[in-house]
This record gives structure tokens, C-alpha cells and sequence, in this order.
């Protein structure tokens, strides 16, 4: 199982296509799907009030496949799912990351965050917390446009190692 794990402003936010982004943004986490044969958890992880992550996830179920369900989401003050939500303490996103992680049995992990010292902080520690998991990083701008576009890169490249890995073991 996969776990994706992304930012709302900056990230996932973006008014440019927005039908058109969101479908290609499914399509590619079903993508990475497919290259791990296995399905995906996403959760939001965010400092925006719990108003805002709900209508980010109310924006994004309508889009979901099969293969792709919802985990629990974070807000500032909150972690909620369909049937509950919880007031937390939880405010960074690195506490909101190891509390999604700790709930799924996941082989990989990508985080999606706009701001560049968040990604490090949050990167480089769950590397270090959970050596067994591997653990992506992906960085955009330009919000969903972006996010899409870094996804797609990773795609790129991993099915380009891929590629190599079965040349040689022929």
C-alpha cells in the first residue's frame, strides 16, 4: 500500500484547468498505482482550518477511483475522517505525516509540499524514522498544475530505471 501525503495551499490548491487537473492528478497517483502494483491512502496534511481541508477532500472524492481512498485528514486544529473527528495538538505537518504513517502499513510514502524547508525537515526525518519505508519527496509550484507535472517527472524517471533494471536482467 502507498500513502500519499499532500500540502493544500501552494500545492494542491490552483485555478488554472481545475476539472482538468484534478483528473489528470487521479490519473496520475493511479499511475503511481500501477507502477507498484498496490492501491493508495491520501491524506491532506495541513495548517489550513478543518473548513478548507474538507472542501479540498469534498472537491477531491469526486474524482477518486477504485484504487485510490481516503485516509485521515489534518487541519490545524483537527484529524477527521467521514465518520469522526478528533481536536488534536497535532499542528506540524512532520506530526501529522508520522501519525498518518503510523496508521497504514505502507511501502511507500510520497510527501507533496510547496515549501522547500518543510520538505527537507519532513523528508529527511521520516527517512531516518522509518528506514523500511521508502519515502518520495515531491516539491511543486504553481499548485496542482505543478504538483501534477513533478508526479509525472517521477513517473518518467522511475519507469526509465525500471526499464534498465529488466535490460540487464535479461
Amino acid at each position: 500500500m502507498n500513502l500519499f501525503l499532500c500540502d493544500i495551499e501552494g500545492t494542491y490548491k490552483g485555478l488554472e484547468n481545475r476539472e482538468k487537473q484534478l483528473n489528470r492528478f487521479i490519473c496520475n497517483l493511479s499511475k503511481l498505482n500501477e507502477m507498484d502494483e498496490t492501491t493508495m491512502i491520501f491524506s491532506f496534511v495541513s495548517s489550513e482550518p478543518k473548513e478548507s481541508v474538507r472542501t479540498c477532500v469534498s472537491e477531491l472524492h469526486e474524482y477518486l477511483t477504485d484504487d485510490i481512498k481516503l485516509g485521515i485528514q489534518y487541519s490545524n486544529k483537527y484529524k477527521f475522517n467521514k465518520e469522526k473527528t478528533i481536536e488534536t495538538n497535532m499542528i506540524s505537518k512532520l506530526d501529522q505525516c508520522i501519525d498518518a504513517i503510523n496508521r497504514v502499513d505502507a511501502q511507500k510514502v510520497y510527501f507533496a509540499d510547496d515549501s522547500i524547508m518543510t520538505q527537507v525537515i519532513v523528508i529527511e526525518t521520516l527517512k531516518i524514522k522509518y528506514p523500511n519505508i521508502d519515502i518520495v519527496g515531491l516539491n511543486p509550484s504553481d499548485g496542482i498544475k505543478g504538483l501534477n507535472f513533478e508526479i509525472e517527472n517521477y513517473i518518467s524517471k522511475h519507469k526509465k530505471v525500471k526499464s534498465k533494471k529488466l535490460i540487464k536482467e535479461n
